[in-house]
């Protein structure tokens, strides 16, 4: 049986985007393959509807009230695409929720003529989503809780949000435990990792040796990456890794880090932060051979308390065999195993005795087929798709 299906989100647009919202674009043809009909509905810099690639409409909405913050959007139809945070979560649930009421008339259609079954958010939109949900009664309404927020409130905002949607779909299991916590039933919680498509082979020596030439990289370094801003790392974890990576590089002269941003977080004062053997760009043409050219991948947080689903970014090095050197948080041990399949450190103060492990592992060949096998047992896209089509057509009866 067939379900219709509307995947809701912020900045979600119609090619690749330097963000997690890649996992829906290559997620969505799998997903039709199985049985969903897709519609989508995106809060962007615009208006009006065009084709995704996966052959469905993207219903474009824009921002209908900006409360002190006009230029919050950047999206281009034929490049690069990003979604900037700019205000506080209490400011933007409010911006969300008025969008959501002053369009209710138009969603309303949309379900109507797509005969949706399933609403399912892409992103946590706050109270909009309850919202919603109370003004379109038959549809199910689902959510995907990506990110873990913390400080005073946070647990209101999440009940605000989430509590009485049909589900909420959990990452990781630690994600689970932590809406659990925070007063989310556990019956309306399922846990689907997000993925990637596993790589049948190793990248290609030669491509590989390609890309390090025009990095820099000499005979017998190893290139440590670092990439941000993604999820859970962000301009503190910026400073503290290059501050980190000044210390490592100074001590070992078989390492060289280049920090690679995203080219709408990059600020031209961060070339102050480059050192011998610490290099910072935020114009790297082709990021994904950079990646798989990399040895390992640089991604320590600063909090110790943070919630970990894992970034996208990890499945991508580590189904390249690039393993990931983190810190400890929530989650960190559903992905990476210390050792075997990456390098943890208990903080970032110890990062750079898990940068040394890595350096001086006795079969890092070993540890790179290691995370090429987590991704192929626990992070295939194809099992996300599966789940997301199963859950959503048993709501639907």
């Amino acid at each position: 049986m067939s379900v219709n299906v509307m995947l809701a989100g912020v900045g979600f647009f119609p090619h690749t985007v330097a963000g997690d919202k890649n996992f829906w674009i290559r997620l969505s043809p799998l997903l039709k393959a199985r049985g969903a009909n897709l519609t989508a509905l995106s809060v962007n810099d615009r208006t009006g509807v065009t084709e995704m690639p996966a052959g469905f409409k993207l219903h474009n909405l824009r921002r209908s009230f900006h409360l002190g913050n006009p230029d919050r959007f950047y999206s281009s139809p034929t490049g690069p695409a990003d979604y900037k945070h700019k205000h506080h979560r209490a400011i933007d649930s409010l911006e969300l929720l008025l969008t959501a009421a002053r369009n209710l008339r138009a969603i309303r259609s949309i379900v109507r003529s797509d005969k949706i079954h399933v609403i399912h958010f892409m992103d946590n939109m706050g109270p909009a989503m309850r919202f919603l949900k109370s003004r379109l009664p038959g549809v199910r309404l689902t959510n995907s809780q990506v990110r873990f927020g913390s400080g005073r409130g946070y647990g209101s905002y999440i009940r605000a949000s989430m509590l009485g949607l049909d589900r909420t779909v959990a990452y990781t299991e630690a994600s689970r435990d932590l809406l659990v916590k925070v007063g989310i039933p556990a019956d309306q919680i399922e846990v689907i990792r997000w993925g990637v498509r596993p790589a049948d082979e190793p990248p290609d020596a030669e491509a590989v040796r390609s890309t390090r030439g025009k990095l820099g990289v000499t005979e017998g370094e190893s290139l440590i990456l670092w990439s941000g801003f993604i999820m859970h790392i962000q301009a503190p974890e910026f400073r503290a890794a290059a501050g980190a990576a000044h210390r490592i590089a100074a001590a070992r002269p078989d390492c060289r880090f280049l920090f690679a941003l995203k080219p709408l977080c990059y600020r031209p004062e961060f070339k102050s932060l480059e050192a011998e053997r610490v290099s910072v760009v935020g114009d790297l043409n082709d990021f994904q051979a950079a990646l798989a050219a990399a040895d390992f991948f640089f991604s320590p947080a600063v909090d110790p308390n943070v919630n970990v689903s894992p970034p996208l970014t990890w499945l991508e090095a580590m189904n390249y065999g690039v393993p990931v050197i983190a810190t400890q948080g929530s989650g960190v041990d559903e992905v990476i195993e210390d050792g075997r399949s990456g390098y943890v450190a208990s903080s970032i103060e110890t990062v750079a005795q898990a940068v040394n492990a890595a350096l001086d592992a006795p079969d890092r060949d070993a540890v790179r087929r290691s995370c090429r096998e987590v991704v192929r047992n626990r992070f295939d896209i194809n099992a996300s798709a599966e789940q997301y089509v199963r859950l959503w057509a048993s709501l639907r009866g």
